[in-house]
């Protein structure tokens, strides 16, 4: 039945047509939202603080990571650290004003997917977020930086108070683990917002992920 169907669509000129240019529909939208061309949750803040989104809004904060990308070794993340304690300590960062805050945040725009994995890595747990985590942080371990990645979730599957702990069999808890082990350090940064949102629109969870 299958081999008759595919007859039917391969036999005919019209089918081959309608099939190429099914193809040719599919890559084109995998790369629009790759490069988020056509997703407006990809947002840039400009030099004034306010917000800006679209093919430009996109081009512009790609380039602003590109600046940091590269491997997330102790250099890397020394200087992330370094760069965010200099903006926090500017009048914008201190500001009162939503505006000039914003202004600030516009300077760490390129180092922000960075900072959102420092935030993962020293949090209280494994499922625990805080924005602002590594304001308070003055400096950073490698080692310890991606040891606490398997720390967080062999706390979060053994703690006997935790949901992670009774949904899974121990044969599921080793295997987690052994995948998060089995990860290559350090990570390599670099640009990947729309890719994050290909996945996630699609449903799953994103690999460099915490």
């Amino acid at each position: 039945m299958v081999r008759f169907e595919l007859k039917k669509v391969f036999g005919t000129a019209g089918g081959r047509v309608a099939l190429i240019l099914y193809a040719a529909l599919l890559v084109l939208s995998c790369w629009l939202s790759a490069t988020g061309m056509l997703n407006l949750e990809i947002k840039w803040v400009n030099e004034q603080g306010e917000e800006e989104s679209g093919p430009a809004a996109v081009s512009r904060l790609r380039s602003a990571q590109k600046e940091w990308e590269g491997w997330l070794d102790q250099e890397k993340l020394t200087a992330m650290i370094q760069e965010n304690q200099r903006i926090n300590a500017t009048p914008q960062a201190k500001s009162d004003i939503v505006q000039q805050r914003n202004i600030a945040f516009y300077w760490k725009q390129g180092f922000k997917p960075i900072r959102e994995l420092v935030n993962s890595s020293y949090a209280s747990g494994f499922r625990s977020y805080d924005y602002y985590l590594v304001d308070g942080l003055t400096a950073i371990d490698e080692a310890t930086f991606y040891a606490n990645r398997v720390k967080l979730l062999k706390d979060w599957l053994y703690d006997e108070s935790d949901v992670g702990n009774s949904t899974y069999s121990e044969a599921e808890k080793q295997y987690l683990i052994a995948q998060y082990e089995s990860l290559e350090t350090p990570f390599y940064f670099a640009y990947h917002e729309g890719w994050y949102q290909l996945l996630e629109n699609a449903g799953f969870n994103p690999p460099w992920e915490f």
